[in-house]
């Protein structure tokens, strides 16, 4: 069967990755969050994202090698890839088309929105 573990891990990167450098890149919505929490002046989500990074870089390393987890085709892992490829170039077409139009697509999505 194929597994779509490859594909959740590139999800759960982007995440982890963001996490790390969320609290610099973004100070103020950072800042006045009720979890702007620091160790040793260091923000516990970076810290948590730098762990987390660690544990999906080993399990995208194990998808990658261990055939329990794709079929033993080269297609599982190519196929994970494309997906993921194929959504990134959906992505910045719709971005572009709707930018044509007069949308700002990053603008509306520059803050956390209030709930």
């Amino acid at each position: 069967p194929i597994s779509g573990f490859l594909g959740f891990t590139f999800s759960f990167l982007a995440v982890s990755l963001t996490a790390i450098v969320f609290p610099f890149i973004k100070k103020d919505v950072f800042e006045n969050s009720p979890v702007a929490w620091r160790v040793k002046g260091i923000p516990v989500i970076s810290i948590i994202g730098v762990v987390s990074t660690v544990f999906v870089g080993y399990a995208m390393s194990r998808i990658l090698v261990d055939k329990t987890y794709t079929p033993n085709l080269g297609f599982g892992d190519i196929g994970g890839l494309i997906v993921v490829v194929a959504g990134a170039i959906i992505f910045y077409v719709a971005r572009a088309y709707r930018r044509s139009k007069g949308v700002n697509i990053d603008q509306r999505y520059k803050e956390i929105p209030i709930e």
